[in-house]
């Protein structure tokens, strides 16, 4: 009661500044109560509205940048370069293969020797393994020998050839040359990860 009366007996202007004053602060503290919490959700939903359809146009872009992908790689697998690649995840079944091969070619042409297998390499994305050969060939059976690699339905590339001709030869018959060349076959892992044919396939080395 005291401060009622003491409010009572101050000027009439006093009681109406500590009237707004009070008014005032019951404001604030209503907008801090209840506005401002309201206003922080607000504020939170919308930024994670934001972030939300950022991420939805990235994942958009990516599943289509990924079935582009899919595309141009099924389009890949099924073009005539790429079916001449061996189908090999390891070295060893790689350089298996390409050895059986061009021993089949030695065989089929009745030609001797025996190719042994170099180290495995990796060019432009694919496993590149090698056989060296040596033999004793003719021109008419080396020619043949080259023919039947660059014919063959796997892609078979000739990288060193080297021919040393006997000192003293015959005038009536092509001589026994010295042949040395090494062979290098290329192989993709099940045919899982696509590459740009113009970049990734080695060019052919002519023969003959």
């Amino acid at each position: 009661m005291m401060w009622v009366e003491r409010l009572n007996s101050w000027p009439g202007w006093a009681r109406r500044v500590i009237a707004a004053a009070v008014l005032m602060l019951c404001l604030i503290l209503a907008w801090s109560i209840l506005v401002m919490p309201w206003q922080r959700a607000y504020e939170a939903q919308q930024e994670w509205r934001s972030e939300a359809t950022k991420t939805l146009a990235r994942d958009r872009a990516r599943i289509s940048r990924l079935a582009e992908v899919k595309r141009v790689g099924d389009e890949l697998t099924q073009a005539p370069e790429w079916q001449r690649l061996y189908v090999a995840s390891a070295p060893k079944a790689l350089a298996d293969a390409v050895q059986a091969d061009v021993q089949s070619l030695l065989a089929g042409l009745a030609l001797n020797g025996t190719p042994s297998p170099l180290a495995a390499d990796v060019e432009r994305g694919l496993l590149k393994q090698g056989v060296h050969l040596s033999a004793n060939l003719t021109i008419d059976q080396l020619q043949k020998l080259l023919s039947a690699l660059n014919a063959h339905p796997k892609f078979l590339r000739v990288e060193r050839l080297a021919i040393v001709a006997p000192p003293i030869q015959r005038p009536d018959q092509n001589p026994s040359l010295m042949v040395t060349l090494e062979v290098f076959g290329f192989g993709s892992p099940g045919l899982q990860a696509p590459v740009k044919t113009a970049d990734a396939l080695p060019r052919e080395m002519p023969h003959g």
